[in-house]
């Protein structure tokens, strides 16, 4: 098992899950679980728990759709990245085992509305093209 970083060692990043109804509770009782879906951008099967840098919009637009916010450790999400050059924001896909290490919380809706994009020209650490 791989051990945490020591304290300060890493960078802090604010990421995003949506999450369905069904699944919510459970994930605030049990932590993530890991799962296989499509990814829309590229047609790849994926497996493990999505993450974004910013609130996504849910494939149905369903409302009671929940988000989770996670303070990541950026060097263990970091190999997990799902490269997208068209994007305006970072992708995950990362084995919940290592999501369920972070802190996790679920947000209300409207505080979810409210999330600025944090988008990849405003990270030092993202290379700019």
């Amino acid at each position: 098992m791989q051990s945490d970083p020591p304290l300060g060692s890493a960078r802090t990043i604010l990421a995003y899950h949506l999450a369905a109804p069904e699944a919510f509770e459970a994930i605030e009782r049990d932590g993530f679980r890991d799962e296989t879906a499509t990814y829309k951008a590229t047609g790849m099967d994926l497996y493990g728990v999505f993450l974004s840098t910013r609130v996504l919009d849910s494939d149905d637009d369903r409302p009671e759709t929940f988000v989770f916010a996670v303070d990541a450790d950026e060097t263990q999400i970091a190999p997990y990245e799902i490269f997208e050059a068209s994007a305006d924001h970072r992708n995950y896909c990362v084995p919940a085992e290592i999501v369920n290490r972070f802190p996790r919380r679920r947000l209300a809706q409207n505080e979810a509305r409210d999330i600025p994009v944090n988008d990849r020209a405003s990270d030092p650490a993202y290379p700019q093209e």
